[in-house]
């Protein structure tokens, strides 16, 4: 897979696209429409709507007269020939998009002619191959007021916000990303909350979330809305929870169940796959694992960033919560499989912005890649020991053992037998005890908190058993691994233990 920034030659130039706060990134009808929060501009460079064109060729000239969309063109002595897409621009610099439907290339000394129109363009400007960084310009309609930074593609339109009336929607023309005209009178004009009898949403609009072409959430401050039925011929959309709102337009993912995953202010939320026809509850998984976490994080729109993203090929949701400028975050993984929160930790300039899985045709380039913070783009992968050059820690604590059978009861270990993965490299583990839950969990993960016993594995498969007596009201064992170029993975672990009296007082 190849990754290759736009420039001059693309019509780029550095700061077209603003960058301070969120903006939208849409991927529709082989182009992707983006919307940065500013308002629409003539001037490319303070334009607040852009589009990145993927397939189409520019031919640049001043033409006879208006060609038609979807005619063809064909320049007769090169014998290129393809679809008009659309006109930017007027004069000897109009940018004229067609869609090469022949192998052959067109050259700029010559007439193209469009079929039905029969106008003509001689491209002396220049002919210039994709991609193009360029003007979203409507051909009939407007912007939203102030501009646009929350988008989606849902029943073949473009969902959009308004930046100066954040409960307002409007969505193009169907099949049609140039076209915001709501006053025409057909099943497919665009439509917006204040000309559609689907609804407002009664909440400051902060993301747009699809599911498929069967309904749309709207994701708001403190609330979530619904648009079921369809956007016309009688869809409507009502609430479905006045307690729970989205942090961001990026803090949300899909699973490949039709469960969605969001990060509210105040929780990591599971919307189930049958809300939309069951009703089924919205469920607080991180109250569930992590009841004080979002209490500790104190979230913040102004300064905080989420990130999520779900990797089907570990069924995990990874998320990763940072101050803008890097210099503090939080991470996480959930594994749906074991319905598990696992704490992760990433080095400086790794820390997660962002997230897209790639499902390629080639196995081996498939997988979740990561934006980070030093700008570049990464990869997990399961087989790469180290991560970017630095070592990966990695823990987890078996325990707390405790005795239920009598009150106030010690707890004594006999015997505990582990077996790694034949592949595994080896690995520490570290025997504590406390006279409570509490103690032990606190103290193993400030470190103040000494092991009683400690050792090492040096290599995979079967183990000899740890037999080292050591009794207490909490009792537990952890496995760990802090050297670079290794990993590790447990297929079983089991441990004999007994009742070892009363505590005393």
């Amino acid at each position: 897979m190849d990754i290759v920034a736009l420039d001059s030659d693309n019509n780029f130039t550095p700061g077209d696209l603003d960058v301070s706060g969120y903006f939208a990134a849409v991927k529709a009808y082989q182009k992707i429409y983006v919307a940065d929060g500013r308002p629409y501009s003539a001037v490319i460079g303070d334009s607040g709507y852009h589009k990145i064109d993927m397939t189409s060729t520019i031919l640049i000239g001043s033409a006879s007269g208006s060609f038609t969309v979807g005619e063809t063109l064909t320049q007769a002595t090169s014998g290129a020939g393809g679809t008009f897409i659309e006109t930017i621009g007027a004069g000897a610099t109009a940018k004229h998009l067609v869609y090469r439907t022949d192998t052959k290339e067109f050259d700029t000394t010559h007439l193209v002619t469009g079929a039905s129109s029969l106008k003509t363009v001689t491209p002396t400007g220049g002919v210039f191959a994709p991609p193009h960084w360029l003007n979203w310009v409507l051909a009939e309609g407007t912007f939203p007021d102030g501009g646009s930074n929350v988008m989606c593609l849902f029943e073949g339109r473009i969902w959009m916000n308004s930046m100066w009336n954040p409960n307002q929607w409007l969505a193009t023309r169907q099949g049609n990303p140039l076209d915001t005209d709501t006053l025409q009178n057909d099943v497919k004009t665009a439509i917006s909350s204040q000309t559609s009898l689907a609804g407002l949403v009664g909440d400051a609009l902060i993301a747009l979330i699809p599911f498929k072409d069967s309904y749309l959430l709207f994701g708001c401050a403190g609330s979530f809305w619904m648009l079921r039925g369809g956007s016309t011929g009688g869809g409507n959309i009502s609430n479905i929870s006045y307690e729970t709102g989205i942090f961001s337009p990026d803090s949300s993912c899909w699973d490949n169940e039709g469960n969605l995953y969001v990060i509210g202010m105040d929780g990591f939320y599971k919307f189930p796959n049958g809300i939309a026809t069951t009703g089924s509850p919205i469920e607080n998984i991180s109250l569930k694992h992590t009841p004080n976490l979002f209490n500790l994080l104190k979230l913040n729109r102004k300064t905080d960033r989420v990130a999520m993203g779900f990797d089907p090929q570990t069924n995990i949701i990874e998320v990763a919560i940072s101050i803008q400028d890097g210099s503090w975050s939080v991470a996480f993984s959930y594994d749906i499989t074991n319905d598990s929160i696992i704490p992760d930790t990433f080095a400086s300039g790794n820390i997660p912005t962002s997230f897209l899985y790639v499902n390629s045709p080639q196995g081996g380039i498939s997988g979740l890649l990561v934006g980070c913070q030093d700008g570049y783009v990464k990869k997990f992968d399961k087989d790469t020991k180290q991560d970017d050059g630095e070592v990966i820690d990695s823990e987890t604590l078996f325990g707390p053992i405790t005795i239920s059978q009598l009150i106030k009861a010690n707890v004594k270990i006999k015997e505990i037998h582990i077996i790694l993965a034949e592949d595994a490299d080896g690995l520490e583990w570290e025997l504590y005890q406390a006279n409570s839950n509490e103690l032990l969990v606190s103290g193993i993960k400030g470190g103040t908190l000494t092991p009683t016993y400690s050792g090492t594995f040096s290599a995979g498969g079967r183990q000899a058993s740890i037999i080292e007596k050591i009794a207490g009201e909490s009792i537990a064992i952890l496995l760990k691994n802090s050297t670079i170029d290794t990993s590790w993975a447990v297929e079983s672990i089991k441990i004999k233990f007994t009742i070892a009296g009363k505590v005393r007082e």
